[in-house]
């Protein structure tokens, strides 16, 4: 890219009529990879709280939901 104006110009999103991000991309990847990095939280000093996978995360009652810290289950990355 050289003239980033020209670009920007050009650019559009193309989104369906009907699109629902978490279905549409969290869902999809969580089927595809579910061992996969989905959110890391961090403490006030920078350092990891907890880290959950796809697999951690479910949909539920139309929201996209990661269990807490503390919930974690066994098989997660979370750390304290």
């Amino acid at each position: 890219m050289t003239d980033y104006d020209a670009e920007r110009a050009r650019f559009h999103w193309e989104v369906p009529e009907r699109f629902n991000a978490v279905l549409d991309i969290l869902e999809r990847r969580a089927e595809q990879s579910p061992d996969e990095l989905a959110l890391v939280t961090l403490r006030r000093d920078g350092g990891v709280a907890a880290s959950f996978t796809f697999r951690d995360s479910t949909w539920r009652a139309g929201v996209w939901v990661m269990p807490s810290p503390g919930s974690v289950s066994a098989g997660a990355s979370g750390s304290s």
